[in-house]
């Protein structure tokens, strides 16, 4: 089976997104319990943020996809 270069970039593209989104969701866990007490943030806050990095890669893919659509693929 061959894949095209667009399939390719993408599934490469896919695996960088998700190592750096894996090793700073587990960089952020790790360290939660000293962030929590040196700046005395409540889980609510510190859900709040964890939630608003996975909303912010969210967007960050839907708008490279868009740019890429619109503007070809060396855009995003």
């Amino acid at each position: 089976m061959t894949l095209s270069a667009g399939i390719r970039t993408g599934l490469a593209g896919a695996a960088v997104v998700g190592v750096a989104f894996g090793m700073a969701r587990y960089a952020y866990g790790l360290t939660l319990p000293d962030i929590r007490q040196e700046l005395g943030l409540s889980e609510l806050v510190l859900g709040l943020i964890s939630s608003a990095t996975f909303a912010g890669y969210l967007a960050g893919l839907l708008l490279a996809g868009w740019l890429a659509g619109r503007h070809g693929s060396r855009a995003p």
